[in-house]
């Protein structure tokens, strides 16, 4: 390879260059390759060299990382077996040295046995080797684990060098007289830098375990937790303070989250089963879907509705102590009514909707009947019946087959996916209703596996949270609230 040259003349002088004996030239030149593929690929440089360079900012550029280079050269040391020797993996010549592992555990600790390496420090000759700061930057951080490989290798191999160590893969050892401090800290459990990891481990570990049992978490439950770990250190100062709890739900993407299913039964705890056996009804019911027409393979489901909803976050004047907002009729925000809608596979809503509103008396009164039945004519889109609850009972499914099922289906064959409700589950009223001509049931009922709803049913999975926001913009305009109107009359 040629000197490193450019139009102003030679960047370093001849002696300077006696470390070139121990590299190949191509080996260089080829280095200088990959090292104009790595700034061609960051977008450093790019094009062809010029044929004639008269920029001085361009040579001076040049002399200057010529000079880099050669620097690198010299100080740059190449090891096949560039790793770190642990006492299990390596045989000693004298069977007498055995290595000591750094144990903190104080039913295993032996005082006869401290890891303490000051008369190891003064029995073993130093070399004239010192490390060259440019080799290699010595981490301001030395983790745990690589201390223990490190003090292992060390006292396995006591006549081993300084520079030998370096070479096999504890370039982080400084001096001998870092062995103590070490030691200390091993049997300490680490400095505090790992002392703070196993806290947060251990807290992120209790959070896990939680979140897979569905249990309720809260800020001050990680407080809690981490002070639990902490106490295992013994003079280690630890504060959980709220700065902590941020940074720590920063780090691993721990957020708040609006609680959108409750849980009552313990089998639905059972994660793994329940996608097992969702995964198996899928894959049931797509062998199925392909028999009927997309607008007649239907799923059906409940949802609950409050009759106005609640506004928790307004806009208002910044500093203001009380923030009061008009909702008219509480009753609105504390009582809901059930709502139940029927999609098809084409992307269709049926029809008409089923609307079961709550009475205490499970009726409709003649003033409120005559209202309903009014309503209904002016939109011809819902069926509405009450009950004491606002709930549904199998009775109410009965009558939402015959008003919203029967007639969108008539006497075509179709697949109707549903909850496992017991209230939905009797197939008897479908093969009653449901029949052709010749008195063949027309219809065939699908039965979704228990807890497996918010994986399997349409509804659950999209439809209803799109109709809920919808519902909650409506009831939340403020040009409906103020001119008491309904937004269906303005379409």
């Amino acid at each position: 390879m040629s000197e490193p040259s450019t139009s102003g003349g030679n960047t370093c002088q001849e002696d300077d260059l006696s470390f070139m004996a121990s590299y190949v030239k191509q080996d260089v030149t080829d280095a200088l390759k990959v090292c104009a593929n790595t700034l061609e690929s960051l977008k450093i440089c790019e094009g062809t060299p010029s044929d004639v360079i008269t920029n001085n900012k361009v040579i001076l550029l040049g002399k200057t990382m010529a000079e880099a280079c050669i620097d690198v050269m010299k100080d740059f040391d190449f090891y096949e077996d560039y790793h770190l020797f642990l006492p299990e993996e390596e045989v000693s010549s004298d069977k007498s040295e055995e290595p000591i592992i750094c144990d903190s555990s104080p039913e295993e600790e032996d005082t006869s046995n401290t890891c303490s390496f000051s008369t190891l420090a003064s029995s073993q000759p130093e070399s004239d080797y010192e490390p060259e700061s440019k080799k290699q930057k010595i981490m301001d951080y030395i983790p745990l684990k690589t201390k223990i490989k490190i003090v292992n290798m060390v006292r396995g191999h006591p006549k081993w060098s300084l520079k030998t160590i370096h070479e096999r893969g504890g370039r982080a050892f400084k001096s001998r007289s870092q062995l103590t401090r070490w030691c200390q800290e091993i049997e300490r459990g680490g400095g505090n830098k790992e002392k703070y990891e196993m806290i947060n481990k251990w807290t992120l570990d209790r959070f896990r375990k939680a979140r897979t049992e569905k249990k309720p978490v809260t800020t001050r439950m990680l407080r809690e937790w981490a002070s639990q770990a902490a106490v295992q250190f013994e003079n280690f100062q630890f504060v959980e303070s709220v700065t902590w709890v941020t940074k720590w739900k920063l780090i691993f993407k721990i957020r708040q989250r609006k609680v959108t299913r409750y849980i009552k039964s313990r089998n639905a705890l059972d994660i793994p089963t329940i996608l097992s056996e969702a995964e198996k009804f899928q894959k049931r019911i797509a062998k199925q879907i392909v028999k009927f027409q997309k607008d007649f393979v239907i799923n059906t489901g409940q949802t609950g509705c409050e009759y106005r909803a609640d506004v928790r976050r307004i806009l208002s004047n910044k500093g203001e102590k009380t923030t009061e907002v008009f909702l008219g009729d509480f009753n609105k925000l504390t009582h809901s009514y059930t709502a139940q809608y029927a999609i098809t596979a084409s992307g269709k809503v049926l029809p008409k909707i089923f609307l079961c509103m709550q009475e205490p008396k499970g009726t409709f009164g003649p003033r409120v009947s005559a209202t309903i039945k009014n309503t209904s004519e002016i939109y011809g889109n819902i069926h509405v019946t009450a009950s004491k609850s606002g709930k549904l009972t199998k009775a109410h499914f009965c009558e939402f087959v015959d008003h919203i099922i029967k007639p969108y289906c008539n006497r075509e064959e179709f697949l109707l996916i549903l909850d496992s409700w017991g209230g939905e589950t009797d197939t008897a009223h479908f093969n009653s209703v449901f029949t052709d001509n010749e008195g063949n049931c027309t219809s065939m009922v699908e039965i979704i596996p228990p807890h497996c709803t918010p994986y399997c049913q349409p509804c659950d999975v999209y439809f209803f949270r799109q109709v809920k926001n919808f519902i909650k913009k409506i009831q939340n305009s403020v040009e409906v609230l103020q001119s008491n109107c309904s937004r269906a009359r303005r379409f």
